[in-house]
């Protein structure tokens, strides 16, 4: 059985832009994300969260610093297995994807990694491996969407990755878009 609850991490992702626009090392300013969630009340520690690129401007020698440096990092979007099992052996903390049954697969394939991957209830540890749905499982069903969620959370996810937003009025909003499209968001139902 899942937990009830849902407990919410500061992530910081990183883009090409973010590091190629800045002379801070990502250590530097983990520490600094650190520092201000601190400031502002923050409970957990921030997460690095790199795209799986190149281009990112994340090295390895910058995830591993960042790990021996006691931050988790979970790095997105990965839907390729092989890249996947990459990226588990070298010691990340977790990994998104739109494919969590690949995900699945992966932990399986490592279930005694880590010190057992998985607990006595056959569910994964997040404290050993994040497994997060992309909006989901967005590759399998539509993103955002409860089916996207459930075939996420069948396949062992630890966490949804999803996007709200605010509206002006004060209503949340499930969407990685920042405008509000009337044909996919219109109540179908009469």
């Amino acid at each position: 059985m899942r937990p009830a609850f849902v407990r919410t991490f500061t992530v910081l992702a990183l883009s090409s832009t973010a590091i190629a626009q800045s002379a801070v090392t990502p250590l530097q300013l983990m520490r600094a994300a650190q520092a201000h969630a601190k400031a502002h009340g923050g409970q957990y520690r921030p997460v690095l969260s790199p795209m799986d690129s190149p281009a990112s401007g994340v090295t390895p020698q910058d995830i591993a610093q960042v790990r021996a440096a006691g931050f988790r990092v979970v790095v997105w979007t990965v839907d390729d297995a092989a890249r996947q099992q990459q990226l588990f052996d070298s010691g990340v903390d977790g990994i998104i994807s739109d494919r969590p049954d690949l995900l699945r697969s992966l932990v399986e394939r490592n279930r005694t990694a880590r010190g057992n991957l998985l607990d006595g209830d056959g569910l994964l540890q997040v404290n050993k491996f994040d497994a997060q749905g992309h909006r989901g499982g967005r590759d399998l069903r539509p993103e955002s969407t409860f089916p996207a969620f459930e075939v996420a959370l069948d396949n062992l996810v630890t966490t949804l990755e999803t996007d709200v937003g605010i509206t002006r009025d004060g209503v949340a909003v499930l969407s990685h878009e920042r405008h509000v499209n009337w044909e996919t968001c219109r109540d179908v139902v009469d």
